[in-house]
């Protein structure tokens, strides 16, 4: 379920996968990253007050040296790679509220792809560790 409670459960399910796979530690924090925006955009964005909590899953992938993460959900159909970049060079007082934490996903991952598949939004992020 997609609300603020789940949020360790995901952030220790990421650890263990990565201490099991024996992955080197300085290369977690990007995913960790992605983790918490991706899932906390579903949780205030793809939910409503009055409608179900929405489900998601993660999908940890480690193949030789490249780690892919797939984050699925079932709230209303969003790419949100579709959002526009922000200037990061703007002074902070003209800069839009929004769009940072896809943007950060987006220059810490090698690849980072969306897809709208059913009912289910995918975002894929793939990042060599090794």
């Amino acid at each position: 379920m997609a609300t603020v409670e789940h949020l360790p459960a995901l952030v220790d399910f990421l650890q263990q996968a990565w201490q099991d796979g024996a992955l080197p530690e300085a290369a977690a924090f990007p995913f960790e990253l992605a983790l918490d925006e991706v899932f906390m955009n579903v949780v205030m964005h793809g939910t409503t007050t009055d409608g179900p909590s929405r489900e998601v899953s993660v999908v940890l992938r480690h193949d030789g040296a490249n780690v892919t993460m797939v984050m699925e959900d079932d709230g209303p159909a969003f790419d949100p790679l579709s959002l526009a970049t922000p200037d990061v060079d703007a002074p902070l007082e003209e800069r839009e509220i929004g769009g940072l934490g896809v943007f950060l996903v987006r220059e810490m991952m090698d690849e980072v792809s969306y897809a709208h598949t059913g009912t289910h939004n995918q975002l894929t992020m793939r990042k060599v560790v090794s």
